[in-house]
């Protein structure tokens, strides 16, 4: 029997505290399934909402210009680059790590896309989070990392932002952490700039994604993620997008006993967000329509009670 939990932890990089933020916070998947075991720590996310809106994010959109002279017999398409705050107000996925040493591509992608569909369902299951909200807020993104040299230098920043800040970016984000971006963006260009002026490194390195992150891509992809057409003003990765009306809608279900004789083996497994906490679980579980069905052996492996509520998702572990 399989039993994943994500939850809140504390953040390295803060002190040691949970409560960082009201918009900003670290989780964990830990792996539950061995009785009277320790739990297995398989990966982390980052889960931020409503970004930007204290201190402005900002991210190139990659859109495209014309220019025309048709008595010149001229037509002529140019990629550009427009420095821009585009999701702001959206929420964000980031720093996605599968931390399970040694574990094989399957599984390793079976947890990335775990992490990622319970950040979703974490964010699409939020009291409050009603139809009259905006669309901004129902946007989800995670900005890929790009293309990076042998020595971790990015090409695309060599042959853009490093002709306006002179600095090696990697070293000014763990001086100042992530706010460093949002600072530097002050001195990028407003204008929009055209692709096929900067070198042919920074050119080929626009919308890319980085070796590291091929597995993160393709997990986002069967998530229903895709490109939105912005890239990140260091390295030129891709920005990957989700809007809420297409995902797959959560649904509230009680929690119930299941009935003797069932067998957890056979069960199909749910992602559930209790309604009491700010948490996921991963779990074989019974679908009886308006509630599911757990053995007592989950009952109590995850403190949680008969009678009680939560947000499910049907979970395939095809992998």
């Amino acid at each position: 029997m399989s039993i994943w939990h994500l939850h809140r932890t504390s953040d390295p990089g803060r002190a040691g505290e949970v409560d960082t933020a009201a918009s900003d916070h670290l989780f964990a998947l830990d792996d539950l399934s061995a009785p009277g075991a320790d739990s297995l720590r398989l990966g982390t996310l980052r889960l931020r909402r409503r970004i930007g809106m204290s201190l402005p994010r900002y991210w190139y959109h990659v859109g495209e210009v014309v220019h025309s002279a048709p008595t010149l017999d001229l037509f002529r398409r140019e990629k550009v680059l427009l420095l821009g705050n585009d999701f702001t107000a959206a929420s964000e996925l980031a720093d996605i790590r599968v931390e399970a040493a040694g574990c094989p591509p399957g599984r390793r992608m079976e947890i990335l896309e775990a992490l990622i569909r319970a950040g979703l369902l974490l964010l699409d299951a939020v009291p409050g989070a009603s139809n009259d909200s905006s669309e901004d807020d129902r946007r989800v993104i995670v900005e890929l990392p790009g293309v990076r040299r042998i020595n971790g230098a990015s090409p695309f920043w060599e042959g853009l932002g490093g002709f306006f800040h002179d600095a090696d970016p990697d070293d000014g984000e763990r001086e100042y952490g992530p706010a460093w971006r949002s600072h530097v963006a002050a001195l990028l260009p407003r204008h929009p700039v055209v692709v096929s002026l900067l070198r042919s490194s920074a050119r080929e390195a626009v919308g890319e994604v980085g070796e590291s992150a091929l597995a993160l891509r393709d997990a986002l992809l069967a998530q229903g993620f895709g490109p939105s057409r912005h890239v990140g003003i260091i390295d030129g990765g891709p920005v990957y997008c989700s809007e809420r009306r297409f995902r797959q809608a959560a649904r509230n279900c009680t929690l119930v006993a299941a009935t003797a004789g069932r067998q957890a083996e056979t069960a199909q497994s749910w992602l559930l967000r209790p309604d009491h906490g700010d948490e996921v679980w991963c779990l074989p579980g019974q679908d009886q329509g308006g509630s599911i069905a757990l053995a007592a052996a989950v009952f109590e492996r995850c403190g949680l009670a008969a009678g009680g509520t939560a947000a499910v998702l049907p979970w395939n572990r095809c992998h």
